[in-house]
């Protein structure tokens, strides 16, 4: 029961709404029953067993019944408590039987264990154990896997372990081969979806894991893509059930996860809808990535109860008030409010009920009540805010390009020597201010240490590693934001220019070999045009979406700025082709038939007369009919 559940029903009960048995009634509900423990069970078998209810012989099967049924996540607490009950001695013991430091406070001893229990399978790249490191070992490992080496040894092991946990490989679902596997799979979605085993099908694409409605939206539609690769049409060519085994799979994702496509709404702006029931749903616990301190315990936040509703979905990022550090609900490490296990989350979540992996316990996530205008705000906000982000990658990623066109005339050592680079291209060697051009070029020729050029090499992959991991995580925020930017902003046809291309390929079924991002959105179009539902072609049939009329709402504030590939994209998602190829032109085209010009707009005349074209030969952005 939660503090919020808590003064609601009180608040009910001062104001007269509730009387003393309903309100003691609810209360009774909302206080959650004792579950009974291992240690109960086990009370109650020793006391008919002292009561010569049970004999020996009984006794003895009960309790090795009782052993038996006891789930997995009872064990591993009924072991910690154990822990907890051991002394310092016997703790000791049992941390040099499992290859463990023997040294620290029960504390520490304990923590260690817990550590051991959570983490046994883990591994360094040679095979050898990281809880086996000691002293100087320990350092030298820390440096190695790129963990702070100045900490305590507790803090150096805690790094490795959840370093190398981090990087641990992930066994693929089925490969991409285009053989039997392809035919297999086809032909057991086929067999499932004439029994409506839909969870099963998704459960093909995660080997090892039972996908339910209760399954993380991260991890059914990893499957789902992944099947989607093998029984996609345009791929399984010459196997006669290749199209209704994908429109199986599609069927399976919706009924398991629900519909994934918004429904436009022209009712968007008009106020705010039915708000949903928050039956069985809870705050989650979201801590900051960087601090690991809760995000939101405290009122010295000054924020709002709606923010959590804002961060959720992906709408809103927030300040870390410690560390200062900006995160959103992608980067945002999320726990279980019952056991505090971190669970992975996704927006598409937040209106879904989950099954913890820890406790089994399922729950959903709290929606707190945002009035119109202050979700009015939220969402301009978040879309100018994203508008101002794409503009920022889009300027970085062709520096970049820039950068690597420039890269094939000027290479390392050639910049290390004409001062361009401070860092000797071979051993990492730092030449600050006051060195020559002579200092240089004496050190490159001496330079031949080759342990000392492979360590370098290996700290140069492993900073690039991090740069990849960290650009990675920086595309799923905005594809997140994204997502609940178009969606807050009435899911419009007109705005698919919003989303980025993983979302656009998920919309059109997922096979999106050799489209540009202008494709990608002329299909998406034609595909809700078609009332959401994913194109299923033999690759070679146009995909055509209804034209729809340019108003300076459906543009970004900041189209003036954008290049022409990104005009071709807002186009796309109008049905509108322009003649124009540059940006001047296709920008001259956006411009005329925004103030309605009919005199200039050449580019448009699609029939003899005026050039303006008629009212009914535009679609509105709900689909109907002309506006």
């Amino acid at each position: 029961m939660s503090a919020q559940e808590l003064a609601d029903l009180d608040s009910l009960y001062a104001d007269g709404v509730l009387d003393e048995d309903e309100y003691k009634s609810k209360l009774a509900e909302l206080q959650p029953a004792k579950e009974r423990t291992r240690a109960d069970e086990l009370a109650d078998l020793e006391a008919l067993h002292n009561d010569s209810i049970l004999d020996d012989d009984e006794y003895r099967a009960k309790l090795a019944e009782l052993q038996d049924d006891e789930p997995p996540a009872k064990k591993a607490k009924t072991e910690e408590e154990d822990y907890e009950a051991l002394t310092v001695t016997k703790l000791k013991a049992k941390s040099k039987e499992r290859g463990l430091a023997a040294t620290g406070e029960k504390g520490i001893l304990i923590w260690r264990l817990k550590l051991k229990d959570r983490h046994a399978d883990v591994r360094c790249a040679d095979g050898a154990d990281p809880f086996s490191f000691r002293g100087a070992a320990l350092k030298k490992a820390a440096a190695r896997h790129g963990v702070n080496c100045m900490g305590s040894p507790e803090e150096m092991l805690e790094g490795i372990v959840k370093k190398l946990a981090a990087d641990a490989p992930q066994k693929p679902a089925l490969e991409d081969d285009g053989s039997q596997d392809a035919r297999w799979a086809a032909t057991r979605v086929l067999e499932l979806a004439a029994e409506d085993a839909w969870e099963e099908i998704l459960s093909l694409g995660a080997p090892g894991k039972q996908l339910t409605t209760m399954s993380p939206l991260n991890d059914l539609r990893g499957a789902y893509r992944r099947l989607c690769r093998l029984v996609h049409p345009d791929k399984l060519r010459g196997f006669d059930g290749a199209t209704r085994a994908f429109q199986a799979l599609v069927t399976a994702l919706d009924r398991v996860t629900g519909s994934d496509l918004p429904v436009e709404s022209e009712e968007a702006d008009k106020g705010p809808g039915i708000e949903r029931t928050n039956e069985g749903c809870v705050r989650t616990i979201v801590k900051c990535p960087r601090c690991e301190e809760p995000w939101g315990a405290s009122a010295q936040e000054g924020l709002p109860p709606y923010a959590y509703n804002l961060l959720m979905t992906g709408l809103r990022e927030y300040t870390c008030s410690t560390c200062l550090c900006e995160f959103g609900c992608v980067s945002a490490t999320h726990a279980c409010r019952k056991c505090e296990a971190p669970f992975d989350y996704s927006p598409q979540d937040f209106h879904r009920k989950i099954k913890c992996g820890e406790c089994g316990d399922e729950f959903g996530f709290r929606s707190y009540h945002v009035s119109a205008r202050n979700m009015a705000n939220a969402v301009a906000e978040a879309r100018a805010a994203h508008e101002r982000r794409a503009k920022s990658r889009l300027a970085k990623r062709r520096r970049a390009d820039a950068a690597q066109r420039r890269g094939a005339l000027f290479d390392g050592e050639r910049c290390f020597l004409n001062g361009l680079s401070d860092d000797c291209p071979r051993c990492g060697a730092f030449f600050g201010v006051g060195t020559s051009m002579e200092d240089r070029r004496t050190h490159l020729k001496a330079c031949t240490d080759a342990a000392a050029h492979d360590a370098h090499a290996k700290a140069q992959a492993d900073a690039k590693a991090k740069q990849r991991q960290r650009e990675d995580l920086d595309d799923a925020a905005a594809t997140a934001q994204a997502r609940a930017v178009w969606e807050a902003s009435g899911a419009q046809t007109a705005t698919l220019w919003i989303l980025p291309d993983a979302a656009l390929v998920e919309m059109i079924g997922g096979d999106a070999d050799g489209l540009d991002r202008t494709e990608l959105i002329a299909r998406a179009a034609a595909s809700r045009d078609a009332g959401g539902r994913r194109l299923l072609t033999d690759g070679r049939s146009p995909r055509k979406a209804a034209r729809r009329r340019l108003t300076a709402a459906s543009l970004p504030a900041n189209y003036a700025t954008l290049d022409a590939a990104q005009l071709l994209g807002i186009c796309a998602a109008h049905g509108f082709t322009p003649k124009g190829t540059t940006q001047a032109e296709i920008l001259h085209e956006i411009e005329n038939e925004l103030t309605g010009d009919a005199v200039e707009r050449p580019a448009l005349l699609l029939t003899e007369g005026d050039g303006r074209k008629a009212d009914d030969d535009y679609v509105s952005d709900g689909g109907g009919e002309s506006e």
